[in-house]
């Protein structure tokens, strides 16, 4: 995963043509947005759990293409992308030198 990818034209383009990548936002938003509620928050079932985990690089998905999501949703992204073992995970990525243009035909160097 390319953490430090910042890609709004590309993810406005999925947006845009690609129903199942909206269909499958949709559905994301609905469960997160139900769950936050249900549990009050911060996180999906109240306090830090696998769950959140798990969703970390769904987060990180929705930051990198600047998919559109409620606010509340774009607040909780932040808050798993704010997490320390997240933010660890963040800074050990940016640290990254190798650069191998076969896994990233779409960068031209790092």
């Amino acid at each position: 995963m390319n953490i430090e990818a910042s890609l709004p034209e590309i993810g406005a383009l999925v947006w845009r043509d690609q129903p199942a990548v909206r269909a499958d936002i949709e559905r994301i938003v609905g469960m997160w947005s139900g769950l936050l509620e249900a549990y009050g928050g911060p996180m999906l079932f109240g306090d830090f759990s696998i769950a959140d985990a798990y969703f970390a690089p769904v987060c990180m998905r929705l930051a990198t293409y600047h998919l559109p999501v409620p606010a509340g949703i774009e607040a909780y992204v932040e808050r798993v992308r704010a997490l320390p073992g997240v933010a660890a995970w963040i800074t050990d990525a940016l640290a990254e030198c190798d650069f191998l243009d076969f896994e990233e035909p779409y960068r031209l160097r790092r």
